[in-house]
């Protein structure tokens, strides 16, 4: 795997920028989205699936890396009944200390130098540019970008179309990786929705 996760580089990029507004509030929001990018992780790395009935399940317990926030996620995930991105949206939205635990986690591994997030930016706009096909860990972390309304910060509205092109490309070359994708980005977009009606105690 990786050494730096999504959720590490959503944090790196969210640093001292306007971040959409939402009413639980700046500091909860950030750490909604980047453990939404752990989760988007674990799913590009094959450790986590969906079920047939749209459940996320542990696919490998046997991960095993020096980056504890995403083995205290995976141990999370497991240790639950499987339910769907939404109920973990939910779980992990109320007062949470798992939610703290691994925001901490990630952030004591991010690098919120301006030089960091220069190198992220460039990374991303070299593969949004060339003319190979884009990763999913950068097609994935801009999709969080977009939703925080931290994308047109970094890149012009060319950059921002290319993007939609790449993403355009990946549903049509490999649809059952992008179904899983958008099962996660659509609950991170309507974020403030499903913890506004949350009332079930998971």
């Amino acid at each position: 795997m990786r050494d730096i996760v999504i959720g590490e580089e959503f944090i790196t990029l969210s640093e001292g920028r306007q971040i959409r507004f939402s009413f639980i509030g700046r500091k909860r929001i950030i750490q909604m989205y980047a453990v939404g990018g752990m989760f988007f992780d674990l799913l590009i790395n094959n450790l986590i699936a969906f079920d047939e009935k749209n459940k996320i399940i542990v696919t490998d317990e046997s991960y095993n890396s020096n980056n504890e926030a995403l083995k205290q996620l995976l141990i999370l995930i497991n240790s639950k009944q499987p339910i769907t991105f939404k109920r973990w949206m939910r779980y992990l939205s109320i007062p949470s200390k798992n939610r703290r635990d691994l925001y901490t986690k990630l952030l004591a591994k991010s690098d919120n130098s301006e030089a960091a997030r220069e190198r992220i930016v460039q990374r991303i706009r070299a593969e949004l540019l060339e003319p190979e096909q884009v990763t999913v860990e950068i097609i994935t972390l801009s999709l969080l970008l977009k939703s925080s309304k931290l994308l047109k910060q970094y890149f012009s509205s060319y950059e921002v179309k290319q993007l939609e092109n790449r993403i355009k490309e990946l549903k049509q070359n490999d649809h059952k990786r992008w179904k899983d994708i958008k099962n996660i980005n659509k609950e991170i977009e309507f974020m403030d929705a499903i913890i506004l009606t949350s009332a079930v105690v998971i």
